[in-house]
């Protein structure tokens, strides 16, 4: 494991069947399907994109929708934290580089489970970096237990490696105060350490923003945010060079 500090019932059996090709564990199979909160749609980035008209696709700033397989270095899988980074305003970090965004607002891990796929296997990246699980924690689609959100991300990551792709696993940010409520620190807390885990287990770099990011309280820093969950463009600032660190690291020939 490398750390990088600092820096409808088809919908279901699809889930089910996706979970038991991956070879997960029982327990944690049987965990994702009767909990996890399966997408209201199965739609992919560029099918999402392609229902903007072309003003709302400049504001978001992706300009690498219509990326084909192996075009792309590194895809950015997961929500609106990810997808707002694309944004011009926050610095052009993906017109700068090789790199496929496809973070997409309010969803929970259970979301990009199912449109990874298309979204990212098909791409054909030589890394994935992988930021979720703060919905799921708030429960906008219902309750999920932190092992249906430790499920899903670990299916994810054993997609990528089976399709030769490089993970890496970013810790669920710290929120400030004003947040907690619908998204605990404790919990915040429990998935990261779940998620470092699995990195030391599974040849995985864990990306520990969260450690960059909190206060001598344990929450998120002043000035980091504007609303006390998205990173503003100081939060974006710092986040880059620990994610190209990470990026680096997991481009490194790492051991089996």
């Amino acid at each position: 494991m490398f750390v990088v500090a600092r820096m409808s019932d088809r919908r279901a059996l699809n889930v089910c069947l996706l979970l038991l090709w991956f070879s997960l564990p029982s327990v944690a199979v049987s965990s994702a399907v009767s909990s996890s909160v399966v997408p209201t749609a199965n739609v992919s980035f560029a099918e999402s994109r392609a229902s903007l008209n072309e003003d709302s696709a400049n504001d978001i700033g992706n300009r690498d929708a219509d990326a084909g397989p192996g075009s792309v270095d590194v895809v950015f899988m997961g929500d609106s934290i990810t997808e707002f980074w694309a944004q011009p305003r926050f610095g052009g970090f993906f017109s700068r580089r090789n790199y496929a965004n496809r973070g997409m607002s309010g969803q929970a891990t259970s979301h990009m489970l199912s449109r990874f796929q298309q979204d990212v296997i098909v791409l054909k990246p030589k890394i994935v970096v992988i930021l979720a699980g703060t919905n799921d924690i708030a429960g906008g689609y219902g309750p999920t237990t932190n092992a249906t959100i430790e499920a899903n991300l670990a299916a994810m990551s054993e997609m990528a490696k089976s399709a030769g792709i490089g993970v890496i696993l970013a810790s669920i940010l710290p929120v400030a105060a004003s947040q907690t409520t619908a998204r605990p620190m404790t919990r915040i807390r429990e998935i990261n350490n779940w998620l470092r885990s699995y990195s030391e287990a599974n040849n995985c770099v864990y990306l520990d923003y969260f450690s960059a990011m909190i206060d001598s309280q344990g929450f998120l820093r002043a000035g980091l945010s504007d609303d006390g969950l998205h990173p503003n463009a100081n939060g974006y600032a710092l986040m880059e060079p620990m994610v190209e660190t990470a990026i680096a690291t997991a481009s490194r020939p790492r051991s089996r």
